[in-house]
């Protein structure tokens, strides 16, 4: 009897060091790309045959494919459309989405910061296009035509004097790959409420591509503030960007092979300074 009792404790013994030497060799680690890079561990039947991604489409940022995919990743595939897109097209896309989100973000921070009824007396949250003002002479027109000491001065300097509308996005976003920048054809006023813009202009968003992977950073030229003068400092901050780009700190947005950007609404709200 105790021989049996030893020979089936070996077997059971045998049987989990095996089971926890099969899950330690087939687990496989992934990276959360919207949860600050935080690293998981997953278990597949077959490491060689799954690999990880970027899918900023996706909560987790990555997603699973079978090695077939992911050779024609590898190809720069958009896997969702079974379609290779230019440089070019994958900016436009991650730009646009970016833009878009960024909307969603500053109407859930107004509603729930704010309160719904504080919002509703606001200019809507969104994109407006500038007329009688370009990239040379926009803060000597701004300082010109604002009065700072009016409550509403800097909405009625914007639809009164420079006729702001809401923006066609996809009709004013222009690219130049040559010199890897994005913007707008004409001004963008980026509008937080009646009291708070950013102004974009037609180099706002830098574009990065290293190792096959693009990047982006968004800037304005200028924030304007209700009451706040509008600063010199601003107007040559942003000249200095596009003169040295490598000075910029911040991280970058990244964008995948399907266009999609790594910008996460409920992530961007929650960490939010705003308030």
């Amino acid at each position: 009897m105790y021989k049996k009792i030893i020979i089936i404790t070996t077997l059971i013994l045998s049987l989990v060091a095996f089971v926890g030497y099969m899950l330690n060799k087939h687990m496989k680690t992934i990276t959360d790309y919207s949860n600050n890079g935080i690293s998981k561990t997953i278990w597949v039947s077959d490491l060689d045959s799954v690999k990880a991604i970027p899918n900023y489409s996706k909560k987790e940022g990555f997603e699973l494919v079978w090695k077939s995919d992911y050779e024609k990743y590898k190809q720069g595939y958009c896997l969702q459309e079974n379609k290779i897109f230019s440089d070019e097209e994958l900016f436009r896309r991650g730009i646009i989405q970016y833009i878009d989100k960024w909307i969603i973000v500053r109407k859930k921070i107004l509603i729930y910061r704010w309160g719904s009824s504080r919002h509703s007396k606001k200019t809507p949250v969104g994109y407006y296009a500038l007329s009688g003002i370009d990239s040379t002479n926009w803060y000597e027109k701004f300082t010109a035509n604002y009065d700072r000491t009016k409550k509403s001065g800097l909405r009625d300097m914007l639809f009164d004097t420079f006729d702001a509308k809401p923006a066609n996005i996809n009709e004013l976003l222009t690219t130049d790959m040559s010199d890897m920048t994005a913007g707008f054809k004409k001004p963008v006023a980026q509008s937080y409420g009646d009291d708070y813009w950013h102004i974009f202009l037609d180099k706002s968003f830098l574009l990065i591509k290293e190792d096959d992977r693009l990047y982006f950073h968004a800037f304005s030229a200028t924030s304007l503030i209700s009451g706040r003068e509008i600063y010199i400092g601003d107007k040559l901050g942003y000249e200095d960007i596009l003169k040295n780009r490598e000075a910029i700190t911040r991280t970058p947005y990244e964008i995948d092979y399907c266009g999609n950007v790594n910008y996460y609404i409920e992530k961007e709200y929650l960490e939010s300074t705003d308030s």
